[in-house]
């Protein structure tokens, strides 16, 4: 344990800096600190139930926060990702099923689908297909057996894809776009995935929504010169709609 922990400073510190190895350690501290306090234990044990009654609902394992450390693949962009943790359904609909779209003609892409629930969430509308890119093999697993396991009456749209890769790397595919993120990586492949994703609709430009849940970089897509955003709620959800192509 020990020796991870220090491997993982040596690691952040040669990346960042000692000012940004010290920024990132008081966050952490400051985050654990906050969540002792007894709002945020409540907040907890609600969310912990609510994902419990998720999975039994639907005869999936969605729930769990899954720090990536924990997990035994490598990959050279494994200290840049965040952790799983699924989204709540209603925080889903407020962002996601919000969008004024005809959903059959769009494609949903989930940038670090984790265990898949954003993607069975995504399948309660009809949309013409659903993709998810997700880097640890282990959790590409669970998702592939969720999606085979889920049971909903309402579910609208069966085509769903998932990929194990790299979501900097993935290639689109050349049709309308709705695409998610759920706070999954920090800034540098944040900053390469946003490159690709231009490339690809300087390519084929085409209708393209950037649903960004937790924007921690925020500031990344609120520079790119093809998006411009249409709605924001500090801290919360940013909405990114492609910009007319000409």
């Amino acid at each position: 344990m020990a020796g991870r922990l220090i491997a993982k400073i040596k690691k952040t510190f040669r990346r960042e800096g000692l000012f940004g190895t010290l920024k990132k350690a008081v966050v952490k501290v400051y985050s654990r600190i906050l969540d002792q306090t007894p709002a945020r234990r409540r907040a907890k044990r609600l969310k912990e139930k609510e994902d419990r009654e998720f999975d039994r609902q639907f005869n999936v394992h969605t729930a769990g926060f899954v720090p990536l450390d924990r997990l035994g693949f490598g990959s050279s962009n494994k200290d840049h990702g965040f952790a799983h943790d699924p989204i709540d359904p209603t925080r889903f609909q407020r962002t996601v099923g919000s969008l004024k779209i005809r959903h059959e003609d769009f494609v949903f892409i989930d940038f670090g689908s984790g265990k898949g629930r954003s993607l069975l969430l995504a399948s309660q509308l009809p949309f013409r297909k659903i993709i998810g890119v997700e880097f640890a093999p282990e959790l590409h697993q669970i998702a592939e057996q969720n999606v085979r396991s889920f049971r909903c009456d309402g579910q609208k749209c069966k085509d769903i894809e998932l990929v194990c890769g790299d979501a900097a790397e993935y290639a689109l595919p050349p049709l309308p776009t709705v695409v998610y993120f759920f706070n999954p990586f920090g800034a540098e492949v944040m900053a390469r995935v946003i490159a690709n994703i231009r490339k690809s609709w300087a390519e084929h430009p085409r209708e393209m929504y950037v649903v960004y849940v937790t924007p921690v970089v925020d500031e990344l897509w609120a520079a790119a010169d093809f998006v411009e955003r249409v709605s924001s709620q500090k801290g919360y959800c940013s909405v990114y709609k492609a910009r007319a192509p000409g």
